[in-house]
């Protein structure tokens, strides 16, 4: 870089690293001080013939004023490790022993690999990708309501049928004609009536305690 220099730039990318540190600058210089070290043993004998006798960039970058592909031109660090093409600072990746890789060899081997190898997303819910699927399946339907059962009759709507039948009315009589049927019932087995009768007294307690069972079922018997 003609404008800066090699110092330059390295200044402004460390100062970049610094000024997003959260902890200032100790923890940074405690973090790339090693390859820092390494770097500059390196770069001192791999870099410098490059950058003393000027060969430029023969990197092609977007123009954005013209809308075109230019060659880069300006002074170059090293070969690229790949297609040994000149390449600067700003158009190459350099690794701590001052090897460069520009960067069209670097998208030519990023676009071979993913057409060789489709890329498998993160799971949901990862560092990767800890946004959910945009279009997760819908959650299953919930399963149909059973079918209504059948009403069945409790044991004490049998004791109402079993009253019915004692004093001879159907399910759909009215209090007044089950109170008639009792007192029609009552005069015939009447103990005074059927004097010695074992059967008769017996039907005339099922009779009276029928009555007594199917008032339950009749407010209008209590009014």
């Amino acid at each position: 870089m003609p404008e800066e220099g090699f110092l330059g730039a390295f200044a402004r990318i460390a100062g970049t690293f610094v000024g997003g540190a959260p902890d200032g600058h100790k923890n940074v210089w405690n973090a790339i001080a090693p390859w820092l070290n390494e770097l500059s043993r390196s770069a001192s004998a791999r870099w410098l013939p490059h950058l003393v006798m000027g060969i430029p960039c023969e990197i092609f970058f977007h123009d954005q004023r013209a809308k075109v592909l230019v060659p880069c031109k300006q002074p170059s660090i090293a070969a690229c490790a790949v297609c040994r093409k000149p390449c600067c600072l700003n158009h190459s990746f350099a690794s701590r022993t001052a090897d460069a890789v520009c960067f069209a060899c670097v998208v030519t081997a990023r676009d071979s690999h993913d057409s060789a190898a489709p890329r498998v997303p993160w799971p949901a819910g990862t560092a990767g990708n800890p946004k959910p699927p945009p279009h997760s399946p819908p959650d299953p339907a919930p399963p149909p309501p059973p079918p209504p059962r059948e009403p069945q009759e409790t044991p004490l709507d049998v004791q109402y049928a079993q009253a019915r039948r004692v004093l001879g009315v159907k399910r759909s009589a009215t209090w007044e004609e089950i109170h008639a049927a009792h007192r029609a019932l009552l005069k015939k087995f009447h103990p005074d009536r059927n004097p010695g009768s074992s059967r008769a007294a017996q039907r005339y307690l099922q009779v009276r305690a029928a009555h007594d069972l199917l008032k339950q079922a009749y407010p209008e018997a209590n009014r």
